[in-house]
């Protein structure tokens, strides 16, 4: 009798034990979704709509990008509140065009598709305003991210689409990815004329990692907990991401690295100017003329909260902005190659990047549409 009483009273306790233990689990998971909800990480929170305005990326077997159409969703951070809108083709432009028309295309990432912004505040619909009495409003238009987001997917877009015969092709460069990052887990082969990107993948509506882990079954972990996901990402903002990741994967939009930032061009940094040579040299063939707007980091303004660099070179921003780092190789190389570059440094200040996210704001996009349109102007373009 004793014995069984004994049993069931360990029963009792293995029940208690687990209780708490769901319970304990439980307030994790609820702390974690709140944690990962109030710093813009959730999926259903408003900051991913750029992420979820995408219907499919390049990835092996897929040789096209595309938007959603007629997408209508708010895109709420802690630096912005804006609309997020695509029109029936897809392009974040609030008219119907047909990119064939085009006398003046913008190609380019996130800042040309004016993240953190309205459409209306965006540089190149500043721009498009600007030159309305001179150049029709269907006649100036973004393909971003349709277009890709770093130049080999530029090049790709254009020898896949070749009615698509622009008079001006404005390609935005940023500085913090486009020369190496995005270069890197972008496997593009110019004669077969195949391009893939098969470190990022849809989950969810939401473009997402997709570099193996070291630890086995911990992809499959944070899809189901938001625990496992806040670790992820918890693990992957610090020092430790490089053992958090198999030895050959790449992670999409790391910083650059230190050599690059410093002012020494890499093979990545080569290919990314071999496609907007090719670009300038698709546009010859139709006499049209290829610019290229040079988009700084951030910390070239000045002291941010929040500075797009690697966490080590922090401390190494004097030397940068004094010797010039990569904004004077990329200089010295738009030169060396003739290309047409148009650096917007001089004309930006901090205050017109956002506190925290590193885009421009609405200020930095005016800026840079008003110094295009002027550049149109003084060399004749318009």
């Amino acid at each position: 009798m004793a014995i069984g009483m004994t049993a069931k009273s360990m029963g009792w306790r293995l029940a208690e034990g687990l209780v708490v233990v769901a319970i304990a689990a439980a307030l994790i998971e609820a702390a974690s979704f709140g944690a990962l909800f109030y710093s813009d990480q959730l999926p259903q929170a408003a900051p991913a709509a750029r992420l979820q305005v995408y219907e499919a990326v390049l990835v092996a077997g897929r040789d096209a990008i595309s938007t959603r159409k007629n997408v209508r969703q708010r895109w709420v951070t802690s630096d912005f509140d804006v609309q997020i809108a695509t029109n029936a083709s897809g392009y974040r432009e609030n008219f119907e065009f047909k990119p064939s028309d085009l006398e003046v295309a913008f190609m380019g990432d996130s800042f040309a598709f004016g993240h953190g912004v309205e459409i209306d505040d965006r540089f190149s619909n500043v721009f498009a305003a600007r030159s309305q009495a001179i150049l029709a409003a269907n006649k100036v238009a973004s393909l971003s991210y349709k277009n890709g987001f770093q130049p080999e997917h530029y090049e790709y877009f254009l020898r896949k689409n070749p009615d698509i015969r622009p008079r001006f092709i404005v390609i935005s460069l940023y500085l913090g990815n486009d020369l190496e990052s995005d270069v890197r887990e972008t496997r593009f082969n110019r004669q077969d004329l195949s391009l893939e990107l098969p470190y990022r993948r849809i989950e969810n509506g939401v473009v997402v990692n997709n570099t193996p882990f070291r630890i086995p079954y911990f992809q499959h972990l944070i899809r189901i907990s938001y625990f496992f996901r806040l670790v992820a990402i918890l693990v992957n903002q610090s020092t430790f991401r490089e053992h958090f990741f198999e030895t050959d994967g790449v992670l999409p939009n790391t910083p650059n690295s230190e050599a690059l930032e410093l002012g020494t061009l890499n093979g990545y940094a080569a290919r990314a100017f071999d496609a907007l040579v090719a670009i300038r040299d698709l546009a010859a063939a139709w006499n049209g003329r290829v610019m290229v707007v040079l988009i700084p980091q951030n910390f070239y303004l000045g002291a941010l909260t929040n500075p797009h660099i690697r966490p080590q070179l922090v401390g190494r921003i004097p030397e940068i902005l004094r010797t010039g780092g990569l904004r004077a190789a990329v200089r010295e190389k738009c030169e060396a190659v003739r290309l047409e570059c148009i650096d917007t440094t001089d004309i930006l200040v901090a205050g017109d990047y956002y506190r925290l996210d590193p885009h421009w704001n609405k200020s930095g996009h005016h800026k840079v549409g008003e110094m295009l349109f002027r550049y149109f102007l003084q060399n004749g373009y318009l």
